[in-house]
């Protein structure tokens, strides 16, 4: 049987520590890189002629987008392997009726709570059930899907 001994103890809190401190200190090192690899790329890819107004998705890997390049608007077709030019877009064909509010994530989640809808896993939307309502079967969160 081996007993421990008070030095055999300060020894293995001395290593656990220094453990712990060299843990800390690879974190640190990798934020501030991963930080300093993020500000690199943004002022890479920042621009002030080249801004994508609007991407929506038609088929699993490919988009539909419309871009502004310089003072001009054109649609495009973004593909796998592929961007297509779909046609040039007057100024006045464009709807910038959008606000960021309603593109934020507090503004989709606002949407959703006014409507009063639940987006169930298959895709479907069902109201939730009213106060005084029979029990709705659709959803129900307590319940396991077998």
């Amino acid at each position: 049987m081996v007993l421990l001994t008070v030095g055999d103890t300060i020894d293995g809190v001395a290593q656990f520590f220094t453990v712990i401190v060299i843990f800390i200190l690879v974190l640190a090192v990798t934020l501030g890189v991963t930080r300093w690899i993020g500000k690199y790329q943004s002022r890479i890819s920042t621009g002030n002629n080249i801004e994508v107004l609007e991407s929506v998705r038609i088929s699993p890997q490919s988009y539909a987008e419309i871009l502004r390049i310089g003072k001009k608007y054109v649609a495009v077709a973004v593909c796998k392997e592929k961007v297509t030019l779909l046609c040039e877009l007057d100024k006045e064909e464009i709807d910038f009726s959008k606000t960021e509010e309603q593109a934020s994530f507090a503004g989709i989640l606002s949407q959703i709570v006014k409507t009063d809808s639940i987006i169930k896993t298959d895709g479907t939307v069902n109201s939730r059930p009213q106060s005084g309502d029979d029990k709705d079967d659709s959803f129900n969160p307590t319940e396991e899907n077998n």
